[in-house]
């Protein structure tokens, strides 16, 4: 089920910019989407959620750690993926 248009997106960037900043969450949620879902962030599905967990998994490890990475992908499940 969708949650409209560009809401995936927008809730995952919001989740992701809360530890990252708004430009480079922008920047790692289209790069994930791009690269692992194949599709624009705008036309995420909450379907698309492991194949984003996936690519955004790496980005977020480098900058932010595994525990870290393990809280915001768990909120992403959470606050999304409901």
């Amino acid at each position: 089920m969708d949650i409209g248009l560009g809401g995936v997106h927008e809730r995952i960037q919001a989740i992701v910019a809360e530890y990252l900043g708004a430009k480079t969450a922008a920047s790692a949620v289209r790069l994930a989407a791009t690269s692992w879902v194949h599709r624009p962030p705008d036309q995420l599905r909450r379907e698309d959620l492991p194949a984003m967990r996936r690519g955004l998994e790496p980005m977020l490890r480098t900058f932010l750690g595994a525990e870290v990475t393990a809280v915001v992908l768990q909120r992403v499940d959470q606050e999304v993926g409901t």
